[in-house]
């Protein structure tokens, strides 16, 4: 059944490495909120962009009818990258919100870097977390890692690595778009991220991947859900790039 309401958390790392593709990530960043308008549920965005120097919510529980662009030079990138303590605080500010009827959660993490800068939060705590809120709220938590092992970035701190991609900044456009169709399944009620924790086929399929990876391939990329939907798109099988853990 289709979701009432839906509450979109987007977390986007602004830290200075993130300089040569700012433009192009705002633009698809807007171009996946602006998706949201026509989802069919009732749908609220917050919008969290963090580095060392601040972790500001630039948009707070704006209905996404109402919801004005990201400018590229509203929060120019900066700094380092403290992504546990603003992944933390995007984590908070759900929890401790007033919670409509029928209300879905879904939690978009964007960024390039590995954790470097946190003071308040800790991987340990962030983990469980998560986890728990994945499997007894069911909430959508997609990690999105530019250049990283984002399979290793997203089970770290705890979120499924079937609702993770690894994407090249050249192809933000790509991976946003999945992001979107991703959302959209999510809302119509016809999955729960609950059910599949392990099916790394869930949320994205291989093309999906390949696609937000810039590799080329000639298949039609989708959003799946589980079991022989996920048979349905093939992909050369490509290994993510592996990187030292936090």
């Amino acid at each position: 059944m289709p979701m009432k309401n839906l509450l979109v958390s987007l977390v986007l790392d602004r830290s200075g490495s993130m300089a040569h593709n700012w433009p192009k990530t705002i633009d698809a960043v807007n171009e996946y909120l602006n998706s949201l308008k026509s989802n069919g549920a009732d749908t609220l965005v917050n919008v969290t962009v963090f580095d060392s120097a601040s972790i500001d919510r630039v948009r707070v529980r704006v209905p996404a009818k109402d919801l004005e662009p990201l400018k590229e030079d509203e929060f120019p990138p900066r700094a380092s990258t403290p992504l546990l303590d603003a992944v933390g605080r995007a984590i908070i500010d759900l929890m401790e919100r007033v919670k409509r009827d029928d209300e879905g959660v879904a939690l978009v993490v964007m960024t390039d870097g590995q954790e470097n800068a946190s003071r308040e939060h800790k991987l340990e705590s962030l983990k469980s977390i998560l986890a728990t809120q994945q499997t007894k709220d069911n909430w959508l938590v997609i990690f999105l890692g530019e250049g990283l092992d984002a399979w290793s970035q997203a089970s770290g701190l705890g979120a499924w690595k079937g609702n993770s991609m690894q994407y090249s900044g050249q192809n933000v456009g790509a991976t946003l778009s999945s992001v979107a169709r991703a959302t959209e399944f999510y809302a119509s009620g016809s999955s729960r991220p609950g059910t599949a924790s392990n099916d790394v086929n869930h949320i994205f399929n291989e093309a999906a991947r390949a696609a937000a990876r810039g590799d080329d391939v000639s298949v039609k990329v989708k959003t799946i859900g589980r079991g022989a939907k996920a048979k349905e798109d093939k992909a050369p099988e490509v290994k993510e790039t592996p990187v030292k853990e936090w």
